[in-house]
């Protein structure tokens, strides 16, 4: 009686056990297949900060473009300031020139 005793509960354990293996195994699988999303979201995730770099780059790239096109503006505005200064210099000398002529009518 003893001896069936043994056996029926080394035929439990081994029951058990087998079971327990079984929730161990589907318990690695769904770990395995958690790691493998989570490779497949950083995946995704170095590639759009790839892209947000090369996007940022070319932000850079405008801005800088922008800044040198506002200095050449800067600079026509300057010299343009000086064309007008100096058309306006020259026009009065012309008309304080013109004035020392007397005109007939």
């Amino acid at each position: 009686k003893e001896i069936e005793q043994l056996i029926g509960d080394t035929l439990n354990k081994v029951s058990e056990g087998h079971a327990l293996s079984e929730q161990t195994r589907l318990a690695m699988d769904a770990i395995i297949a958690h790691i493998d999303n989570i490779n497949q979201l950083v995946t995704e995730i170095n590639h759009a900060s790839r892209e947000q770099s090369a996007g940022i780059r070319q932000v850079n790239l405008a801005m800088t473009h922008i800044g040198e096109a506002s200095h050449i503006n800067a600079d026509r505005v300057s010299r343009s300031e000086q064309t007008a200064q100096s058309l306006r210099e020259k026009g009065s000398h012309l008309t304080q020139l013109v004035s020392l002529f007397q005109l007939k009518n």
